[in-house]
């Protein structure tokens, strides 16, 4: 039987032209002894041959001399029926020394005895695509270089929240070896206090609504916490399913100072700005603007002055220093003694004249 016509019996016609008409895929149709009885104008475009070329036998497919074993092997176990198909990567060169890269996948034909008597290929051209793949698994390579070798922390945590990876630099800031991480739940990493508000927003983060950045503080095996700034990104798969999520970790204890003294100062300056600064207690302006909103509100509110006789001889005859400690003690047992809310009534007297 005529290679052709088994081939016209053992595919579908309709499966085959469809998948030809494509126009992606590359169709060869080989006999036994490696002379080609068809193709199309797919395989001649990747090939760079002439679709009466490769008929006649003037030209055929160029193999890569290094993957001539390897294809040589499986030409022999689809011979001997070992197997009846297979799929493969092969490099071929062109006429003009240029190499592609194909995908093959090949059946074996038989005839009615059973004997083989050729195959049929369906190449596709793969060399962009494995440029790409190439490129991309280095861009991989690369980020985990920067990542396992960065300052900041890197954590990697699947959709139930459970650490799957992590680099040095977080098991330096925890104190803890990359082996008492993984497989633990993210959340036993960040102190108690915080755990609810990790938790909430761990899973914004996996929504993809979550704020790009926040602020937690970690725990260490001895007890002790620190600040630090998450930065969450969830991974998607090829069908924008979340896998895990990647989180850079940033000590912010430098940044949480800072603010804790700018803090400071803006509250001692606003005291300053309020407080006599001798006695400690609210000074004349002060005290009339709460005077003010006592009688604005519909609070009840009593206003006492209170007097010290024998006040200027106290200056005159002992000096200024025991008028200022006179009146330090004063004020501190009239803040001790009367109650918070009428502590600033109190002060008027510090400051009279």
């Amino acid at each position: 039987m005529d290679i052709t016509s088994q081939v016209a019996s053992q595919q579908a016609q309709s499966q085959l032209a469809a998948l030809l008409s494509q126009g992606t895929y590359g169709y060869l149709l080989e006999r036994i002894d490696g002379t080609i009885a068809d193709t199309n104008d797919a395989l001649t475009t990747m090939a760079g041959v002439s679709r009466a070329d490769l008929l006649s036998g003037a030209r055929t497919f160029t193999r890569h001399p290094d993957d001539e074993p390897r294809i040589r092997s499986i030409v022999a176990s689809l011979t001997d029926g070992t197997r009846t198909t297979a799929t493969f990567h092969a490099r071929y060169q062109r006429p003009d020394a240029s190499v592609w890269w194909a995908e093959i996948s090949v059946s074996a034909l038989h005839d009615p005895a059973g004997e083989v008597i050729g195959f049929a290929k369906l190449i596709r051209d793969i060399t962009d695509e494995l440029a790409e793949w190439r490129r991309l698994r280095g861009v991989e390579a690369l980020w985990a270089e920067l990542v396992h070798n960065s300052t900041s922390g890197y954590v990697v945590a699947t959709p139930g929240g459970d650490v799957v990876d992590c680099n040095s630099a977080l098991e330096g800031m925890l104190d803890r070896p990359r082996s008492e991480l993984i497989g633990h739940p993210v959340l036993s990493l960040i102190a108690d206090g915080d755990q609810a508000f990790a938790r909430e927003n761990l899973a914004k983060a996996l929504a993809g609504a979550g704020p790009a950045q926040w602020r937690v503080r970690l725990a260490r095996p001895a007890g002790d916490t620190f600040w630090v700034d998450l930065h969450p990104n969830p991974v998607h798969d090829s069908k924008g399913q979340v896998v895990n999520v990647g989180c850079v970790v940033q000590d912010a204890r430098t940044e949480v100072a800072a603010e804790q003294r700018a803090a400071l100062a803006e509250a001692d300056l606003i005291h300053r700005s309020t407080h006599d600064s001798l006695t400690g207690v609210l000074h004349r302006a002060a005290v009339l603007d709460h005077v003010r909103k006592a009688l604005n509100s519909a609070e009840p509110a009593t206003l006492m002055f209170v007097d010290m006789d024998g006040f200027k001889s106290v200056n005159d005859h002992l000096g200024h220093p025991a008028g200022d400690t006179l009146l330090r003690v004063l004020a501190e047992r009239i803040v001790a003694e009367v109650p918070e809310v009428a502590v600033w009534v109190a002060s008027v007297a510090m400051n009279s004249p």
